[in-house]
């Protein structure tokens, strides 16, 4: 399991699909209003993004944290705060902070241009643009921190930003829906888009054509930052097999936490030793 490194699924247009998708982004035209408040237009131009930011005040310029919710992707109810850092947090979806539909991870399979995974990759892409524009922010020390689907977030967006992002701690990263080389579906417990292919067999091969451009493992050799990255032995919903997958993938130096016995919902060592090591590691960084 800790040396699994399954085949990538890389279309053969993957580097200039994205290339062309990052090169069309408009400005980001984001308000900060009154608590940290910031909303933004989504990149599908129907709504908007909702997050929260906030900075402790410096003479230097900062630091800054962007940490990605795990599935469901809301922003919560306030700005994540470090004592030496900027911090934010958006709900990448978009539609405010509605809750999702429950069929959204179906959406969009006819072409990657309509998939709901690069929706909330580019959406992700808006935030650390926003990042990057604060006159208080370093824009050559953005981290990334998230859980589950928020944690393979992380990898995507590092692999999408390459040297723009400096580093990041995803927990438990979750997969996207990743389908083997030969058309098989990964170990998932997330069998809604498994059971969608099932029932649409005529368009399996557009499917899997189009999920191939979002799943989070073939962004991984593009990582060249540095990651932290914790693994459940008994992670009944992001599969160790398939966190491992993405890890060994990753082009930067990186660095993994097993808890052979932590499920998913914590348990020994990721609700003890992996906060701590999270604090040990973001410390070091946000001097």
């Amino acid at each position: 399991m800790a040396r699994f490194k399954p085949e990538l699924t890389r279309p053969p247009d993957f580097a200039e699909f994205w290339k062309r998708q990052l090169a069309a982004l408009p400005e980001v035209k984001a308000t900060l209003g009154e608590g940290g408040d910031v909303k933004y237009p989504s990149v599908d131009g129907k709504t908007e993004v909702w997050g929260w930011y906030s900075a402790p005040k410096s003479d230097k310029r900062l630091p800054a944290v962007l940490s990605i919710p795990a599935f469901g992707g809301r922003r919560g109810n306030g700005p994540p705060r470090h004592p030496n850092a900027a911090g934010m947090v958006v709900g990448y979806r978009g539609c405010g902070d509605e809750p999702w539909p429950s069929d959204w991870i179906t959406r969009g399979l006819d072409k990657p241009e309509n998939s709901v995974f690069r929706l909330h990759y580019l959406n992700l892409v808006q935030a650390v643009r926003f990042l990057q524009s604060r006159p208080e922010v370093d824009p050559k020390r953005i981290y990334l921190t998230g859980g589950s689907l928020g944690g393979g977030m992380c990898v995507v967006l590092a692999g999408l930003l390459g040297k723009e992002i400096a580093g990041f701690v995803a927990s438990l990263p979750g997969m996207a829906y990743y389908f083997y080389k030969d058309g098989t579906p990964a170990e998932s417990t997330f069998k809604q888009m498994e059971q969608f292919v099932a029932k649409n067999p005529s368009d399996k091969a557009t499917i899997l054509r189009v999920l191939s451009y979002t799943a989070q493992v073939n962004f991984a050799p593009d990582v060249t930052c540095e990651a932290l990255v914790s693994c459940g032995g008994k992670d009944a919903l992001c599969f160790p097999k398939m966190v491992y997958a993405v890890y060994n993938h990753l082009g930067g130096a990186k660095e993994m936490k097993y808890y052979p016995e932590a499920t998913h919902g914590g348990g020994p060592g990721l609700k003890d030793e992996w906060p701590a090591a999270t604090r040990e590691w973001f410390a070091a960084r946000l001097r």
